[in-house]
């Protein structure tokens, strides 16, 4: 969808009086609720622009989403309603393909209201970090997303 969030459905669940309602992202497990988007390289130093964006699909403003790297100490990310890169980047490939692409291009991204943000720590040690997030929903269920960056050697340029 134009926000981010993948095709799907949503499940809604009844006890009495109470409900929960969880998504499920088509063709995929139960589990796949928030899609991480980040630099895969940083160069390593003491401040970076690169960034952390974690698109929790049916999360809301009041939703708790944190982060952590290599197991570290978790940190709150920032509720940030913008743009959702994942979904821009599948729009710019096609925008920018050499071919034809088979299929329809997608609708102009719209601001997602499910989208946090963390700046990506990049004073760590050269090798792989793995990043963790944790999202709590209102409904007080946990759910998470891991994915890994590498930091380098940074190369000598003017753009850093």
């Amino acid at each position: 969808m134009r926000d981010g969030t993948p095709k799907g459905y949503a499940y809604i669940h009844f006890d009495t009086n109470q409900y929960r309602i969880q998504y499920k992202v088509a063709e995929q497990p139960i589990s796949y609720q928030i899609e991480l988007y980040h630099p895969k390289v940083v160069a390593q130093a003491n401040k970076t622009r690169a960034g952390l964006f974690a698109n929790f699909f049916m999360g809301s403003k009041t939703d708790l989403v944190e982060y952590r790297v290599d197991s570290g100490k978790w940190k709150t990310m920032r509720f940030t309603p913008t743009l959702d890169p994942s979904y821009q980047l599948t729009l710019f490939k096609r925008d920018y393909a050499n071919q034809l692409m088979p299929g329809k291009r997608g609708s102009n991204a719209i601001p997602s209201t499910h989208l946090w943000y963390a700046k990506l720590p990049a004073e760590l040690t050269i090798g792989k970090h793995q990043i963790e997030v944790r999202a709590t929903d209102r409904y007080g269920q946990v759910h998470y997303a891991q994915s890994v960056y590498n930091i380098e050697t940074p190369q000598n340029n003017d753009y850093e």
